[in-house]
Formats: C-alpha cells, structure tokens, sequence
C-alpha cells in the first residue's frame, strides 16, 4: 500500500491587523486543495515551518521609499513591518526554488522583490482607466503563459480592488495579463518555477470554477516541492 503523502505547508502572509474574517478566504481558497496552512504576520518574528509554498495576500500599499520614489497623496495604509517582513520572504522563496503565488498587494509585492517597480495611483497614470478598485472588467490572458496553462488563454472577467500596479518588470519576468487600459493584471517568472502573481482577488471568486484552478495549480507545486524536499531526505 503506498504511503501517504503529508500536506503540503503553504504560508499566508497577513498584515499583523488581519482578522479571522479576513484570512479565511485564503485559508479555504488553499485548504480545499489539501494544503496546510501556516499564517505570516510581522509580529511572529522567524519563521519556524519549512514552507513548500508561499501566498503573499492582498492588503495595503507598499512604502514607495523603497523604490526611490516619492509618496503619492493617494498612497496610504502602509506598514512597513509587512513590507519587511514580506519582501525577506519573498526573496528566500525565490533563492531557494518554494513556488509563490501573490495576489493583490502580493502581485506587488513580488515584482518589487524581482526588481521591478510599481504604479503608485492607477487614475494619476491613465485618465480613462477601466474600474480598478471595487470593481469587475475584462482582461486578456497571454497565450502561452504559465497563466494561459492554468485559467485559458484569451479574455477573462476578474474583479479589482486596487490603486496600485505594477510598472517595469525585473529581468526574466513577463507580463501574463492585461487590462484593457494595459495595466498589468498578471505577472510571472519565466522558466519551470511556479512564480505568479494576480492583481485580482480569485479567493474572492469562489465560485468561478475557473478561478479555483489557479490555488490548485499553486497547491500542486507545493505538493512537488514537498515530494521533493522527502526524495532528498531518504537519499
């Protein structure tokens, strides 16, 4: 009889203010696909779980000081423990080959950490930008991207909670997704990796079938990452 495989452990990056309500779509966004969860907030300090993946979950805007730009009027709700905190993960997950998967904030988050820089207010760049924030409208998904391999290639409606964007892309990564003003709705590193990053909510589209693909796609490169780390541990 074969042996079980154990979960892969997936950690959820949270601001230190997040609450239950707010953590509980990621949870079961991951859990439904066999993932245990591991919560990330700035207040627990070191990481103590050997992560398999890494989400970076959406929330408030990254400190722009970090890019060498200046604050915008519109740029608030920063916390810069977060920021720290997120961009140290990131940056391991990458050197270390842990899939990562960031939504919202998270897409942001990972372009900074691959070297890229960010669109600090969306209607401040684009006079006649299509609703982002609060609201639901059209994209197109590059054919093949790691993205087209997951949800289709071609349009696709997502909802939009966001004033941010991402802007330059760092070396090697692509743009998997656009809106129809030409933001950047997706992201991913090019190569075998699972490296992707969504500017929408698909926890928040739970009952798009389509949606569900992507945290099952992220959970089975845990999944792999974790049969992996087991292979060189009998070895």
């Amino acid at each position: 009889m074969p042996n079980r495989q154990d979960p892969p452990t997936v950690g959820l990056t949270l601001s230190s203010r997040a609450t239950e309500e707010q953590a509980r779509p990621y949870r079961a966004a991951l859990e439904v696909h066999g993932a245990r969860v591991v919560e990330l907030r700035p207040s627990d300090g070191a990481v103590e779980a050997a992560l398999h993946g890494l989400l970076l979950s959406g929330g408030g805007d990254i400190e722009p000081t970090r890019l060498g730009q200046e604050r915008h009027p519109n740029t608030g709700n920063i916390d810069v423990a977060r920021d720290e905190m997120e961009l140290r993960l990131t940056r391991e997950a990458l050197a270390s080959g842990v899939p990562v998967l960031g939504i919202c904030r998270g897409v942001q988050v990972l372009g900074v950490a691959l070297g890229g820089t960010l669109i600090q207010d969306v209607p401040d760049r684009v006079a006649n930008a299509v609703g982002h924030s609060d609201a639901r409208h059209m994209m197109m998904i590059a054919c093949g991207s790691r993205l087209s391999g997951i949800l289709g290639c071609g349009r696709l409606e997502v909802n939009s909670y966001h004033h941010q964007a991402n802007d330059a892309l760092g070396e090697g990564v692509r743009a998997a997704a656009r809106s129809d003003d030409n933001m950047i709705e997706a992201i991913e590193l090019d190569g075998r990796r699972f490296v992707v990053g969504v500017q929408w909510h698909p926890e928040r589209m739970d009952d798009d079938a389509t949606q569900t693909k992507l945290f099952a796609a992220f959970v089975a490169a845990a999944g792999e990452r974790s049969r992996a780390e087991t292979r060189e541990r009998k070895t």
